[in-house]
Parts: C-alpha cells; structure tokens; sequence
C-alpha cells in the first residue's frame, strides 16, 4: 500500500507500533503481509487532507509485515519513489512496479525513459501535460500506455505534477 500526500496532514497508526503524521511530499509504503490492522485519518479538525492510495497486490503471499515513511524532495525530474531493488533512493517493494514523481515547470519536456516492454500509467496531480502525440491530460486525468508508444510528455503553460507508474 503506497500512500502519498498532496495536502494537509494524514495521521497513520498500526499494530506494529507504528505511528506519524504525514505532510505534502511524503510517501508512506506499507505491506499488509500476513496481517497488520492500520488507521489513517485527517490529523487536523479544519484543514482538508489530500492523498493518493494506490494499492500494489505482492508477487509473493505471506510476507512479513513490514512499513517505511519517507519525504522525497521534488523537483521538475523524475524523482524514484518506489523501486523492487530500492534504486536510485526510492523504497522496495515485492513486485516489478516502479513508480516516480515529477513537478516540471511550465512547457518543460520531461523522457518517460520506460523499459521496452513495460506498459505505463501517467496520473496527473496538478497542472496538465501534452502527451507525445496524444491527448492533453489535466489534473485528476490518467492514461494507460505502452513503453513503446510514448517516450515525451511536455507540461502545461502552469507546469505539471504527474505520477508515472512502470508495470513489467
């Protein structure tokens, strides 16, 4: 379970002892495994919380429970959240799915840079972007795609954030 914050602050406790209040930019990844019970909730009684929860089924059952939080620094390139051998920073998971962020400026061209046989999710947070010879997707837009068929995406006249998910 990959949780990531766009706004506010998402309280998180579990039956492994784990608790924190989670602010604009972190990712929380959490694996069930052979069972944890977990509570998340808006931390504030006036301000809206805003997050994304994507949730990843494990190549393998029976894992062990397991839990790690982290702030990422964002920038206009692509920036590795979760990777299946922890590379480039990002935190592991136990499946072939990597998945990045990005916050381009405004008619900054960003590489996708998939493997070739990989498919794509783009998930758009903020602001819109140009899909290489494609459509324009703006906030709250997703877009399914093959490595081959898209390598650019360019940002809208306010800039862009967007999710790029890689599924092997």
């Amino acid at each position: 379970i990959v949780t990531y914050v766009l706004a506010g602050h998402l309280e998180h406790k579990d039956s492994m002892g784990n608790g924190s209040v989670m602010t604009y930019g972190d990712v929380q990844r959490m694996s069930a495994g052979t069972g944890v019970r977990h509570s998340e909730f808006n931390h504030s009684r006036a301000d809206e919380v805003h997050m994304l929860q994507i949730w990843i089924e494990p190549s393998v059952q029976g894992l062990t429970p397991s839990y790690e939080q982290r702030a990422f620094a964002l920038g206009p390139h692509w920036t590795a959240l979760i990777d299946p051998a922890a590379a480039r920073g990002a935190m592991a998971i136990q499946r072939p799915v990597r998945i990045w962020r990005a916050k381009p400026n405004a008619h900054q061209a960003l590489s996708l840079g998939l493997e070739p046989q990989a498919q794509g999710w783009l998930q758009l947070i903020g602001g819109s972007v140009q899909v290489e010879a494609g459509p324009l997707l703006g906030q709250g837009d997703g877009l399914g795609f093959s490595a081959e068929a898209i390598s650019t995406i360019t940002a809208g006249a306010t800039g862009a954030g967007v999710l790029l998910f890689e599924l092997q």
